[in-house]
């Protein structure tokens, strides 16, 4: 009677468990792991982008960075991701993007203090009447000399990028869920044969 009211009680609980963490997240995460060439210092940058890879497998858009390397060594924490479009008050509705190829790049990824970089290719900042190409623009720490950045034409031959997924961490939660569910059937069906069998020896 108790295990039964024990069970109920379990099940109950890892329903809505299971309810919550289906409606918490999709259950995928994209990496982007990125390389850029700057052509002005010589610097390579390099690290992770956190977001969703689109249908067309090469539009990627950004929603955090990960850690980000300058020649190797560590970056300052990139916080403030952002279209380079909406950051500087051209669009209100871009969202943060790059692409595998660099055929279109519209990304700002900045320090609560500003330093960054920002890429544009085929955005509005890049087009005329703005910087009128495409560009790449680094702050000190990673690449520049100031602040205010360094300009350079994006090279796109010094651009390279892939995408893996890895498991959200509702989905880890939810595969936990089906192990647990399965540990407490075989715990149940086990304690039922036991009380079967000795009730059968009883007999």
């Amino acid at each position: 009677m108790f295990l039964t009211a024990a069970l109920k009680k379990c099940s109950l609980a890892a329903g809505g468990f299971l309810l919550l963490m289906l409606t918490a997240g999709s259950g995928r995460a994209d990496i982007l792991s990125f390389q850029y060439d700057e052509t002005a210092s010589g610097d390579v940058l390099a690290g992770t982008m956190i977001g969703t890879l689109l249908g067309d497998d090469n539009t990627f858009v950004v929603t955090s960075m990960g850690p980000v390397t300058l020649d190797g060594n560590p970056t300052s924490p990139l916080t403030l991701v952002s279209s380079g479009d909406v950051f500087e008050g051209l669009s209100a509705t871009e969202l943060p993007t790059v692409t595998l190829d660099g055929s279109y790049m519209d990304l700002a990824a900045l320090t609560p203090s500003f330093y960054g970089f920002f890429f544009g290719v085929g955005d509005l900042l890049a087009g005329p009447g703005e910087l009128g190409g495409p560009f790449f623009d680094s702050s000190e720490g990673y690449g520049g000399n100031s602040i205010d950045g360094d300009y350079e034409t994006f090279n796109i031959a010094g651009w390279s990028a892939s995408v893996s997924s890895v498991p959200e961490v509702s989905s880890v939660y939810f595969l936990g869920f089906i192990v647990a569910a399965a540990g407490l059937a075989a715990y149940r069906q086990k304690r039922l044969r036991k009380h079967l069998v000795s009730g059968n020896r009883a007999a």
